[in-house]
């Protein structure tokens, strides 16, 4: 269970939040091998059960065996701190609010030493140094910062009530204020992604999801979470990516958090030794509610173009890293101050008869004139179907799949000459869908190269 330094930020954490923390602090050391610490004002623990809270299977957390069928609690087993005191010098420090003091117990590869008191604090410190200092092949291992600054984050968008802070080798990472999701989304994606994000609200489920032009490279930037439990299930992420269909381009997955309240009943967190994996008593139902929620949220944005930075060059210049979200140094939100009006653009020709060289007001863009054809045909097939001229494909399983499949037929080819009035046409259709810059199949439809991009690339100031 304890394989990483992430393994156990993950297991204090859990530990920290059950005890009714409403303030953890996370400090790392050497990406965890150099040292871990978190440290909570919750609950506390009285000085006598001090050496139980490190004993394997001892736990407060549940009465009976039933009580693991309605887990309402993140840590359940009473494995995590024994375990990872079997494999490092754990410190534990902790005092009860209604003690006057606290007492510290030190256990070094799960040898006890004594409780001894002292002052402190209301909460629980947990110190972890010489992490695998008795497995030297974990001990080799590489450091582990990405992915502990990845897990705190999870849970700080899943508790926003919460303050936290994350510090790295002395330096602060993020922090919340504990004042809501906003702040926390702020605090860990910044102002900039943040305020670009879409509310998605239903039933059971509260967060935020990127719009189609704000994207990440793969699935980490997406908090799916159940109960305060960040969880990974490919039904629920392959739900969401539904929901967005055509809008993303092929390798980019959508960003922010999306939180599930569900009863604990129909949750089986007992699967997964490191409770990442859960059972869920009607997954696909689950999956169509998220999908729905999500598609409602993504309908409810403005109708701007989206502008993928892998799909649209020049955006980039001038922008900040990523920096410390989720500790990546990935690349900056594609966020564009003044988003071009494709209704400005005039064609001035065919590059290889496949796409199309136009002029806009802000510099030049190559159009692949299939796919642009694609997505026109595309949304008017959508727009017939709901109008109630349901096109016999919608009677297929799959009806986005057959839609964009009859657009891609039934669109102009690639090495398909076009002459000026039927490139200006294509053109001034594209510019009226809502996501111009994809295909059905989420490739990118348009490529700019804006005065900066241009000036850059021949060395002029």
């Amino acid at each position: 269970m304890i394989e990483r330094p992430a393994s156990v930020v993950k297991e204090l954490v859990e530990n920290a939040l059950d005890a009714g923390a409403r303030r953890i602090v996370v400090e790392v050391r050497a990406g965890g091998l150099g040292g871990i610490t978190v440290s909570d004002d919750g609950e506390g623990i009285p000085p006598d059960e001090l050496p139980l809270a490190v004993a394997r299977y001892a736990t407060s957390k549940i009465r009976s065996a039933d009580d693991l069928a309605a887990l309402t609690t993140l840590g359940f087993r009473g494995e995590a701190l024994a375990s990872i005191a079997a494999v490092s010098e754990l410190t534990l420090r902790s005092r009860p609010a209604t003690a006057l003091v606290g007492a510290c117990l030190t256990v070094r590869g799960g040898v006890l030493g004594a409780v001894e008191r002292g002052g402190g604090p209301v909460g629980t410190t947990v110190s972890v140094r010489d992490l695998f200092f008795n497995l030297p092949a974990r001990r080799a291992s590489p450091p582990d910062s990405r992915r502990i600054h990845e897990t705190v984050a999870a849970y700080a968008l899943l508790h926003p009530e919460v303050r936290w802070k994350l510090v790295s080798n002395g330096e602060v990472v993020f922090e919340t204020t504990g004042s809501g999701l906003t702040g926390a989304l702020a605090a860990v994606f910044g102002y900039e992604t943040t305020r670009r994000l879409l509310p998605v609200v239903s039933v059971c489920l509260e967060g935020a999801i990127s719009p189609p032009g704000l994207t990440r490279s793969d699935r980490r930037h997406l908090v799916i979470g159940i109960n305060g439990r960040p969880v990974r299930n490919l039904t629920l992420a392959r739900a969401v990516e539904q929901a967005y269909r055509s809008l993303l381009p092929r390798g980019r997955s959508p960003l922010g958090v999306l939180a599930l309240t569900l009863d604990p009943t129909l949750v089986n967190a007992n699967l997964h030794p490191a409770k990442l994996e859960v059972g869920l008593a009607d997954e696909r139902a689950l999956a169509v509610t998220l999908q729905q929620a999500v598609e409602a949220a993504l309908s409810r944005r403005l109708a701007t173009p989206a502008w993928p930075r892998r799909a649209v060059l020049g955006l980039a210049g001038g922008q900040t890293s990523f920096g410390r979200e989720f500790g990546v140094a990935e690349e900056p939100p594609s966020y564009a101050p003044e988003e071009p009006d494709l209704s400005a653009l005039r064609a001035i020709g065919q590059l290889e008869e496949t796409f199309i060289v136009a002029l806009g007001p802000d510099g030049l863009y190559l159009i692949d004139q299939h796919r642009a054809h694609e997505r026109i045909l595309y949304d008017e097939l959508v727009r017939q179907a709901a109008a109630g001229a349901r096109p016999l494909l919608l009677d297929e399983p799959y009806p986005h799949e057959s839609l964009a499949l009859a657009a891609c037929r039934s669109a102009t080819r690639a090495g398909q000459p076009l002459d000026p009035g039927e490139q200006q046409d294509l053109l001034r259709r594209l510019a009226l869908s809502d996501c111009p810059t994809t295909c059905p199949h989420g490739a990118p439809t348009i490529l700019r190269f804006d005065r900066r991009f241009l000036k850059r690339q021949f060395g002029r100031r």
